[in-house]
């Protein structure tokens, strides 16, 4: 299996109920999942598995996804704020 393969497939299990333990993925793992999650737009999804499932990664690691979840939550907010005022501008012109 190619790096790029086993990450992926590391990436499904952490994303996913399948069991994995945290522990066992090196720290240059830990780098190409998440640069893998960055690239498909899941690294903040990644972050919010983790807890939920009680996995414990490097705390770099865990500071790098804490990072951007968070900045995918400002983006978020920033958009439906700008979301809102769209659909005001067009209910006051009647569209």
């Amino acid at each position: 299996m190619t790096e790029i393969n086993q990450a992926a497939a590391q990436l499904i299990d952490l994303l996913t109920d399948r069991a994995v333990t945290a522990e066992t993925i090196t720290t240059a793992a830990w780098g190409q999942l998440i640069e893998l999650a960055q690239q498909h737009s899941v690294a903040p999804v990644l972050y919010v598995r983790l807890k939920e499932r009680g996995l414990t990664p490097p705390p770099a690691v865990v500071e790098q996804l804490r990072q951007i979840y968070l900045n995918s939550i400002a983006r978020n907010t920033r958009l439906f704020h700008e979301r809102d005022r769209i659909l005001r501008v067009l209910a006051a012109a009647n569209i």
